[in-house]
């Protein structure tokens, strides 16, 4: 009941139960996502977010070694 849209994520995870994706709605529409990937050990490996449609967001991408 307030003046802003209301914010839902919906998270997907892989076959081994990680984390794999966060997609993020702003009201209805899809605003951005976030995507994680992993190495054969679990360990994270790399953190990309992209626009999805919504408010323009900046794509990013952090690598970790």
């Amino acid at each position: 009941m307030g003046l802003t849209p209301d914010v839902r994520f919906d998270y997907q995870y892989d076959w081994s139960g990680r984390l794999a994706e966060v997609a993020t709605f702003v009201g209805a529409t899809e605003d951005y996502v976030n995507s994680y990937t992993y190495d054969r050990i679990g360990r994270i490996t790399r953190i990309e977010q992209d626009d999805a449609g919504g408010s323009s967001v900046a794509e990013k991408r952090v690598d970790f070694d």
